[in-house]
């Protein structure tokens, strides 16, 4: 009887041990498939926001770039209009030279023709009869 019960003591603690490891085993597979799930969880949350920040860098890269062409656009334009105010300057500065030394000229032309000696030498040139179409009589 003594290895009977020996054995049977054996076997209860066999089993007993088995159960504790199973259940040991069981509880380590439920916090795994826990640990598991969340982690696959955070790797789709971590995914969402990659696939979101992604965009995001796209958007901005896309509104760079617009900003960049817009901005060489804008240069060329400036510098366009640059050249085009600084031809007008020159025109109007030209113009205005030959403008004031036209009105200086005929400011001169006027004192010449003004003057005593020119009064007297057309006084001189133009005689009654032929030149201005007048008999002196008719004077």
């Amino acid at each position: 009887k003594d290895m009977y019960e020996t054995f049977a003591a054996d076997l209860e603690s066999a089993t007993q041990a088995e159960a504790t490891s199973n259940t040991n085993f069981e509880a380590f597979i439920a916090e795994k498939t826990a640990q598991l799930k969340a982690m696959e969880e955070e790797k789709a949350q971590k995914e969402g926001e990659k696939a979101d920040a992604e965009q995001q860098l796209a958007d901005t890269q896309a509104i760079y770039d617009d900003t960049a062409a817009q901005k060489e656009a804008d240069i060329v334009f400036f510098d366009e209009t640059k050249a085009a105010c600084q031809a007008k300057h020159d025109a109007w500065t030209l113009r205005s030279s030959l403008r004031d030394e036209e009105i200086e000229g005929m400011a001169k032309a006027l004192e010449i023709l003004t003057s005593d000696e020119a009064r007297e030498l057309f006084a001189s040139a133009i005689k009654a009869g032929k030149e201005t179409g007048m008999d002196s009589r008719d004077t």
